[in-house]
């Protein structure tokens, strides 16, 4: 059996990779790092490190080579007998290869009639149709029909985390990377053609939807607030940002905003949403991950988009009647980081631009009024405590609840 790996990064390594690999499968890694390219060939096995609280183990990944991803013959030679492909590029990175796939798959056509399964492993809404949108700009006549028949294009939540490796590591150990000890793939059911492999560790779900915005708005929201808050604080480690009471209440309360809408928007039981919003608080504090804070936090810009983890987190919690107070905090730290990051004055305006212009949030929306308060308190470099006190004041005016 093969396995091709579209992206040898962390993800690539660390998670998807890895794990095909454990299940038997022959892995062959597609990357443009030239370096991590003949590392593979040369040893066919790299390790992986499994770190938590309790310590860490090694595990030695088998099987495995590499494909220069700039050449596309090599590429499209590979896919002909491929039995699944996977991608782990970055979002952004989907259009660059998207020729290349297309590429690929016509030359497999030609060889090869059976189906074939491309997992995205990319933090992206509607993931399966943008990728089909940008392989099809590079087909034409029949070989869409045909790529509409014959491939399927599955999304997955990414919920493994896989820190950067330290340039230390990386420069003794180029394949060497780190993981904590949770490896579930969850994997949309109806996006595959066929059977999902068959692996307790690969767990299939229809409709997919709850599993995406848990993944962007529970996880990966709490995960940013956790960079902006600690990053404000001089921290370096999400670890270490969890640590700190003030903003682990801000994170928890947070989660739980997420918690109460994805139980109503998809009639899922409170309680085991809970369970996984004390899974996700626990592993955040697993200190042999060494996750910075400044990787989690990085582009602001991005997260701070209509349907990205913050926004899109309040914007759902709004429609299913849940105030998103303390969501607001972790978005007045995002537009702080970002018009640092842009080198602009924090000052009210800025943040109403930012909030109206790259957001689209309206200075009638409630996320707008607690954002621009929570933002007012960043600048004055109020405590988190004074911002606990203020949540409190805002949902006793809209709910009468305190948490």
């Amino acid at each position: 059996m093969k396995f091709i790996m579209y992206g040898a990064g962390n993800i690539g390594r660390g998670f998807i990779g890895a794990l095909f690999s454990q299940l038997g499968y022959e892995v062959v890694f597609i990357d443009v790092d030239e370096v991590l390219i003949r590392e593979l060939n040369e040893r066919h096995e790299y390790w992986q490190e499994i770190v938590d609280s309790a310590g860490s183990r090694m595990n030695r990944i088998r099987n495995v080579r590499g494909v220069n991803g700039r050449n596309m013959d090599l590429i499209a030679k590979e896919m002909e007998d491929a039995d699944l492909m996977a991608t782990a590029v970055g979002a952004a990175m989907l259009p660059r290869i998207a020729g290349s796939i297309a590429y690929g798959l016509q030359a497999r056509w030609k060889k090869n009639s059976r189906v074939f399964n491309i997992l995205i492993c990319e933090n992206l809404m509607d993931a399966d149709s943008f990728l089909a949108g940008e392989i099809k700009k590079h087909m034409a006549g029949d070989a869409v029909k045909i790529f509409e028949q014959n491939t399927g294009l599955v999304e997955t939540c990414i919920g493994r985390m896989v820190p950067l490796v330290p340039d230390e590591k990386r420069q003794s150990d180029p394949l060497y990377v780190a993981a904590e000890p949770y490896d579930i793939l969850p994997v949309d059911k109806a996006g595959f053609l066929g059977e999902p492999p068959a692996c307790k560790k690969i767990i299939a779900y229809e409709p997919f939807d709850f599993y995406v915005q848990r993944k962007l708005y529970l996880h990966n929201m709490a995960h940013a607030i956790s960079a902006y808050l600690g990053m404000r604080e001089n921290l370096r480690y999400v670890s270490d940002a969890v640590k700190v009471s003030s903003i682990r209440l801000i994170i928890t309360g947070a989660m739980q905003e997420a918690v109460r809408m994805l139980a109503k928007k998809y009639n899922v039981k409170y309680d085991e949403l809970c369970l996984h919003m004390n899974d996700l608080l626990y592993r955040f504090q697993n200190p042999g991950l060494k996750d910075t804070l400044l990787r989690v936090g990085r582009d602001p810009l991005r997260k701070l988009q209509p349907e990205d983890r913050l926004i899109g987190a309040a914007v759902s919690c709004l429609q299913m009647e849940v105030e998103p107070v303390y969501i607001s905090i972790g978005i007045a730290g995002a537009v702080s980081a970002f018009l640092r990051e842009a080198d602009k004055e924090c000052t009210e305006e800025n943040c109403r631009a930012v909030l109206e212009k790259v957001c689209h949030i309206t200075p009638e929306c409630r996320i707008f009024i607690y954002t621009a308060k929570f933002f007012a308190m960043f600048a004055r470099k109020d405590s988190y405590e004074r911002m606990i006190e203020t949540v409190d004041a805002f949902y006793k005016k809209t709910t009468g609840d305190i948490i």
